[in-house]
């Protein structure tokens, strides 16, 4: 079993909402709810063997409590409550921690996801390697990025900022950096030919390779077809 297999957010592979007790596989328990107000998730690959892994998730909560609904901001209290506001990953090998990532993570008051924060530290020194904070469009249904930051240990910082056409299709990327003292650059998006449930079909794609690292600069076509259960 995996932490996808549970659930998902945004672009986490796990998500638990506050609530789950536990969970077991063949008997054995992997997961928990903590008196602390956390869920604790250990998973253990090539166990007893030189190349045995273990990674420890903790998704911490806050602290809510029942609130009436006459109470606005008490209620707005207790349903945030539903919802993990850091989660912690450490990864070990044979017992010696190799990387250690933190996420906080802020929701709207309708307890849509509003933003993210990735933190990676070096596991000896605690020193920071990356940081990313991701801002998403809480009005929209999806959670479309609105923008992003990826900071360096030595504070050199790349933003990336999406934009959405009528239909909520990502149509541009403009990427500025602090080390370039140029133009920002661009990636543009355009798309054609619908099919019956709305979705895109053929699509014109200007890539920069500065922009998204798994691009290659050159114009691309793409081309998609979709089924659809009866």
């Amino acid at each position: 079993m995996n932490r996808s297999d549970i659930f998902a957010l945004g672009g986490f592979d796990f998500f638990c909402v506050k609530g789950l007790q536990s969970v077991e596989k063949d008997g054995t328990l992997m997961a928990c709810w903590m008196a602390d107000d956390t869920f604790a998730w250990t998973v253990v690959t090539a166990a007893g063997t030189p190349w045995e892994m273990r990674e420890e998730i903790s998704w911490r909560y806050a602290s809510g409590h029942e609130a009436s609904s006459a109470d606005a901001q008490a209620a707005t209290a207790a349903r945030s409550s539903l919802f993990p506001v850091e989660a912690l990953v450490q990864v070990y090998r044979r017992g010696e921690l190799l990387s250690s990532e933190r996420t906080e993570l802020e929701f709207a008051a309708d307890g849509s996801l509003a933003a993210t924060v990735r933190t990676l530290s070096d596991a000896t020194t605690g020193e920071l390697l990356e940081r990313v904070t991701c801002r998403y469009q809480t009005s929209c249904v999806g959670l479309p990025l609105a923008w992003s930051e990826t900071q360096d240990g030595e504070g050199n910082v790349v933003r990336r900022e999406y934009a959405y056409d009528t239909s909520r299709w990502l149509c541009e990327i403009v990427c500025t950096s602090s080390l370039a003292a140029d133009e920002a650059e661009r990636e543009s998006y355009l798309y054609a030919s619908p099919d019956e449930a709305g979705n895109w079909l053929v699509s014109w794609q200007e890539w920069n390779d500065r922009v998204d690292w798994n691009h290659v600069t050159a114009s691309v076509q793409v081309r998609r077809e979709i089924s659809y259960f009866p």
